[in-house]
């Protein structure tokens, strides 16, 4: 009995922190991609023969559509279940990163699929600290919370070079399935903390994203 209580304290304590993981790194993910298309702009501007004013849509769509439905996604977990609508938001995000430099023959088909990404991210980012707060004891929800944060400063941080060093070397839709991976890996394997700890599988997500790139 003591050796069972032992195992599902084990459980507890690996499942808190892959929560942990995941919603991290889906913050730095976030704040990556919206950071590194900035670079792209000029670029796309050469690409589809449009001005500053009309790329800089694919930036503001990735604000405006957030401010509009936060609200209505928070809500919206509360009636439908939160790993339901964080697994939904994995999948648009995803689907969103590989189609939408595939199908984009114009600015306007991009922007289009950006708003579809926004509307993804705004699944995700409306649910994430709650998401934290519900899998860690109150003692440590707090640490949990603030240490979470710093993934989205990172990815801001770290999103200016993540682009600039994919820019150097591929085209502007290489941003876009940069992404794809880690989407497509979590949607996927959604309970993978039963098989593996999570160091491991935050070091393999890292892993999977230097391989595609």
């Amino acid at each position: 009995m003591r050796r069972l209580l032992k195992m599902e304290a084990i459980n507890v304590r690996r499942s808190k922190w892959m929560v942990f993981a995941v919603v991290g790194m889906s913050n730095a993910m976030i704040a990556i991609s919206n950071d590194s298309l900035m670079l792209a702009l000029p670029l796309l501007e050469k690409e589809f023969s449009v001005g500053q004013n009309a790329v800089s849509w694919l930036i503001m769509a990735f604000t405006l559509i957030p401010c509009c439905t936060l609200l209505i996604f928070g809500r919206a977990a509360d009636i439908f279940g939160y790993k339901r609508q964080f697994m939904a938001g994995f999948v648009l995000f995803g689907a969103v990163c590989l189609a939408a430099p595939i199908l984009s023959n114009t600015l306007g088909m991009l922007i289009f699929f950006r708003c579809l990404q926004a509307v993804g991210y705004c699944l995700l980012i409306s649910i994430s600290q709650a998401i934290v707060s519900r899998a860690f004891p109150q003692s440590e929800r707090g640490k949990a919370i603030g240490v979470n944060s710093i993934f989205a400063s990172a990815g801001m941080a770290a999103g200016p070079a993540v682009g600039g060093f994919l820019l150097s070397l591929f085209s502007w839709k290489s941003l876009f399935y940069f992404n794809f991976p880690f989407c497509l890996f979590i949607s996927l394997e959604p309970n993978l903390h039963k098989q593996f700890g999570p160091f491991f599988f935050f070091f393999l997500i890292f892993i999977i994203k230097i391989i595609f790139i």
